[in-house]
């Protein structure tokens, strides 16, 4: 049997006033802080958390809480936003000038690159699954009005698509 680390030693405590146990760990002194990476704030954040009280009377109780990440920013929204703010410094460092992803025809992740790039000067390539529809949609419609150029491969390119991304660069 593995032996605990003295270093990190949880207390058990009682509230009266609740009438309910608890435990708070003790984190040693040791523990460095977070050295959290560069960001280029482009969503608007933070997100409110908010409650939808008409979907809690089905849940017998519990509470139900949304993070409204689709109020990031325009079509900028959601969780890729925020992952992109972090890649902006590297790439912006690093003196590229393209930015190169790929997904889906209808890839959120492509149409929030696709817009990051247009906002902010840099060109942006697409390796998109699948074949060019004869009237762009969607997503994919959003992408070429920001000025992405688009590669299209087929299903089984894309399970190796790194010879293509190689190709762009």
């Amino acid at each position: 049997m593995k032996k605990p680390r003295d270093d990190l030693i949880a207390t058990p405590a009682y509230d009266r006033s609740t009438s309910r146990f608890f435990v708070t760990p003790f984190i040693p002194d040791s523990f460095m802080p977070i050295q959290f990476p560069e960001r280029s704030k482009v969503a608007q954040t933070p997100t409110p958390i908010q409650r939808l009280e008409r979907f809690e009377s089905r849940l017998e109780g519990s509470q139900l809480w949304v993070k409204r990440d689709d109020l990031t920013g325009s079509a900028m929204s959601g969780n890729k936003i925020r992952k992109l703010e972090y890649h902006l410094p590297a790439i912006r460092s690093s003196g590229s000038d393209t930015l190169i992803t790929c997904g889906g025809i209808q890839s959120n992740h492509c149409r929030t690159t696709a817009l990051l790039a247009a906002s902010v000067g840099l060109d942006c390539h697409l390796i998109l699954r699948g074949e060019s529809p004869h009237v762009p949609r969607g997503n994919l419609f959003l992408d070429l009005f920001c000025g992405a150029q688009i590669h299209w491969v087929t299903p089984q390119e894309y399970r190796n698509v790194d010879p293509v991304f190689e190709r762009i660069a």
